[in-house]
This record gives structure tokens, sequence and C-alpha cells, in this order.
């Protein structure tokens, strides 16, 4: 466990996005709240601008009827995307972020399946728009028109829009689950449960420089943490469209935080390595990472200096790593944290708005996924790790049965097993669905064999699943050399049920979800 100072300054206690947009206009005013790319410049966008913006559009969209509809949202991550979101809900509005690796027919259906009467999309899904029969369709290439003639009508004295009143408890988003198994589900959220969530997780780490949003933001991890908090906090955030530009985005960036997926995480340290061998200066960083240590345990910090260099490729301001959206392997989590980055791992699900813990700057323990947040309560119930609160959804939509099926009452049972530990940081050790059950009764679950195999050299993926009674390993790797060897080590260690029996090599990737999970 490790602490550092603790935060500097307290939070607004916020209960929507509209109290949010009057609270960083009035707060952060002139500050910069957004930049990114155009053509060969990079625009930035203060706060009250894009209070301005919110409002001109949202009146636009009120013009059409759209006041208390349901709206479809598909497109790259952008300024204009962001804009959209915050002009249907704080409109009182129900917005569904789709995801953008859809193909055009799968993006029709769920603008049926949730009602949807207009469709906001990107100049890349002309052909889900051409097929969204009875749709009305605006495209975001056209965003500064609309946006001119919501200033029109504002100048003309429309208030449906800034004078609209909103239920903070009533629908406001669904998300339609991208789970590993099954077909997705729509999460209904409200404004409520998604600021509360982004206000709770800002008091566990202060920003203190950019944040540079890579994640998709319909994926509510991303929107949530990147987006609602970073503009509780007043800081920048830098929109990355493309993740083919990502480390081009970090020198222009600059940025202090960066929020990423395990699998993001992993090509981070990764790419330091690669460059650290290739520097030759393997021996020398070793010895700085033990002085650092050394330092550390009498209370002198100064990382900064020490790992500068490491720093450069990412702009040379990058501290903060924040990731969740599945299990973090510890010994990366390590390696980052020897390098110099505050790395804080945390847990999430999307019917929870969709952050249930974290860990802090200033009280965090690797291997965990950190202290439940304020907002919420969790109560592991058989193993399982149980959610009630504010950030808990509504339900899902128009699937009664299944809502009914996932709660225990007011408790959320998020599918995933975990428990506490005597200083009350939650750890997570698998999905209940996942769980291997041996004829002798035993559990086992396979994520946690998963972490032990991703450590040894060469592995590049793995799944772990039960097979006639047996442990089986498939694994994907471009070199073969001592995985063999490196398994065989591992079982040592594990009682005779745990053991891997199996191993099964794969030419290709796993086929994963749009937020890098591999589908079981």
């Amino acid at each position: 466990m490790s602490k550092v100072k603790k935060l500097s300054k307290t939070f607004p206690q916020l209960k929507s996005l509209n109290e949010l947009l009057s609270y960083v206009d009035a707060t952060h005013k002139d500050k910069v709240a957004f930049r990114y790319k155009s053509a060969n410049d990079v625009v930035e966008v203060t706060y009250s601008q894009f209070k301005s913006d919110v409002d001109a559009f949202g009146t636009y969209l009120h013009s059409l009827g759209l006041k208390d509809k349901h709206v479809a949202l598909v497109g790259e991550n952008s300024y204009e995307w962001i804009v959209a979101y915050f002009a249907v809900v704080c409109g009182g509005g129900v917005i569904i972020p789709v995801d953008k690796e859809l193909h055009a027919q799968d993006i029709c259906e769920l603008l049926d399946r949730s009602d949807s009467v207009a469709f906001i999309h990107s100049n890349k899904y002309i052909e889900a728009a051409n097929m969204a029969e009875g749709k009305l369709c605006l495209n975001l290439k056209d965003y500064p028109s609309f946006a001119e003639k919501g200033r029109e009508l504002l100048s003309a004295g429309e208030k449906s829009f800034v004078d609209c009143p909103v239920d903070i408890e009533k629908l406001c988003t669904i998300i339609y689950t991208s789970g590993t198994t099954g077909k997705p589900k729509g999460v209904m959220l409200c404004q409520k449960g998604i600021t509360v969530d982004a206000v709770d997780a800002c008091e566990f780490a202060e920003l203190l420089g950019s944040n540079l949003t890579a994640l998709p933001l319909h994926h509510s991890f991303a929107f949530t943490a990147c987006v609602v908090a970073a503009l509780v906090q007043g800081v920048t955030v830098f929109i990355n469209n493309s993740l083919k530009d990502l480390f081009k985005d970090f020198g222009i960036a600059k940025p202090y935080h960066f929020l990423a997926v395990p699998m993001m995480l992993e090509a981070i340290y990764k790419k330091i390595n690669k460059a650290i061998d290739k520097s030759g200066k393997r021996k020398l960083i070793n010895m700085v990472i033990a002085l650092n240590k050394a330092l550390l345990k009498v209370g002198i910090d100064i990382r900064h200096i020490l790992f500068k260099q490491i720093r450069e490729p990412f702009g040379g301001n990058l501290q903060l790593l924040v990731t969740g959206g599945a299990v973090a392997n510890p010994a990366v989590i390590q390696g980052l944290v020897d390098l110099g980055f505050i790395v804080l791992n945390g847990y999430g699900i999307s019917e929870c708005s969709p952050i249930v813990s974290v860990n802090a700057t200033y009280d965090w323990k690797i291997g965990t996924i950190g202290k439940v947040l304020k907002g919420c309560e969790v109560k592991i119930i058989d193993g399982e790790i149980c959610v009630r609160g504010d950030i808990v959804m509504l339900g899902y939509y128009k699937n009664p049965e299944a809502t009914a099926e996932t709660f225990d009452g007011e408790w959320f049972k998020t599918g995933d097993l975990g428990y506490f530990d005597e200083d009350g940081f939650l750890y997570i050790n698998g999905r209940k669905k996942n769980l291997i059950i041996l004829n002798n009764g035993k559990n086992v679950s396979p994520e946690e064999l998963e972490v032990l195999i991703s450590n040894i050299e060469n592995v590049v993926e793995v799944v772990v699943y039960g097979e006639d009674d047996l442990i089986a390993a498939e694994i994907f790797a471009e070199d073969k050399t001592g995985i063999e060897e490196g398994i065989a080590k591992i079982n040592e260690t594990l009682p005779k049920y745990k053991k891997i029996n199996r191993i099964k090599f794969r030419d290709t990737e796993f086929e994963k979800t749009t937020t890098k999970k591999i589908k079981r």
C-alpha cells in the first residue's frame, strides 16, 4: 500500500449534467475545456463556449420536436459528439450512445430496439442513416449550421431548451452493453447517477493538468471518467479520434492524466521497455528504480526528475494513469509504478454509471480495485459483488425479466466475484458466469490463472476454461519459446485441481468487444 498527500481541494456536490454546465460556465468560464485536431490546426474551446454550443444545438433539436424523445448517437470521438450528448440529455431527452464498431444493420436494429426517433451520426455512418427508415437523421458534418440555427432561435427569444425542467432521476440514457457473452442489454441510467458517480470519483484523484481522451465515448467508463469528471475539475480534455494517432496525440496534448483499459496500459508499458532495451540503459534504469524506492521510504519523492526521460514519448507531463474495464495485471501496474507513474486501478460496470470503486492517489494498494465510492454501498453476497445507491441503473430497457434476475431487493448483482480485505480495499477475482466448476466441487476462477500466464514472456493473450473436467489454456503468441516451461513452473505453485493440464496455441488474436475485452 502507498500514500501520497491528500487532495488540496474539494468538489461541488452536483446532481445533474444541467447543474454541471451552469457550474463550469460560472467557475471555469474562460479556461479551455476541449482541444481537438481539425485539419492542420488544434482547436480550443472554452468552458463558456461549450455551454453556449450545447444551448444552441439543444435549442435546434427542440425546434425539430425532439424534446423528451429518444435520440441515437454514433460517431468517432469528437467535440460535436460530446455537444450532441449534452444537448439531448440537458433538454430532457434520452440519448442512446451507439457502439461505433457496429455494422449498419446492427445500428439500425438498436435504433428500433431503443425506440429512437432520431439518429445523430458522423459522416462515416451514412449507410446506416440511409437504412434508418422513419428516423430523423442529422449528420454531424452539418453541426455548424445546426448550431447557427439554434443561436438564431435563442436570439429571437426561444427558451424551450434553456428553461427546460429536467427530472434528474428520470431515464436520460440507454447504454447497450458490450459484454463478452450474450446479446447486449439496454442499461437505463439517469442524470443523478452519472453526475454523482463522476463527482465522487474526483475525490480519489485531483487532476493537476490536462487529460487525453482516447477510449470510445459511447462507453460509459470513457464518458463519465474522461469527460464529466474532467469538466467537474475544470481541466482541459484533448480528444483523440483515432487510436492509430494515439502516440502522436500524446506529443500534442502533453497530458497529465490518461485513462486506459488494461490492454492500453500494457501497450504503454511495452513501449517504454522496448525503448529502454533499445537504448542499452536497462542496468542504469534498474539502479534508478532502486534509488527511487529507497528515497520514497524516507519521504523523498523526486520521480518527476528521475524518470523525466521516460515521460518524453508521452508529451513529458504524463503522471497519472487510471485503468478499469477489465482485470489489470498487477505486474504491469507495479512495473509502471517503479518507473515513476501513479497507476490507479478501478472497477466499474455500465449498470453502475459505471464507477464503483477506485484506488486513490493518497491511498492505494496494487492488486486491488480500490475503495468504494461514497455514492454507493457494496456488499459481498455469496462471493458476488453487489451494489446499491444512486449510481445503480433504473433497469434494463423493456426487459423486466433480466432486470428482476439481476436484482436482490435493492442490491444490484454485478456478476463479478470479489472480497474486501481488512483495510477496506476491494478485490475482484473473476466473473461468476466464467467460473469453472469441477466434478469434485472445486471452483476455479479462470481470470486468476490468466493473470499468471500472461506474465510469461512471449504470451500475448490467453483464455483459460474447463474441458473434460480439466483446466485448459488457449494462448496466442507469435513466439512460443519458453511458454510451456513457464506454465510448468506455475503449476508447481498451484493445488492439483487448479493445475493447467492442457495448452493450446492459436495463430490469431482472440475476437474482442469494442472495449477490448476478449469474447469468451
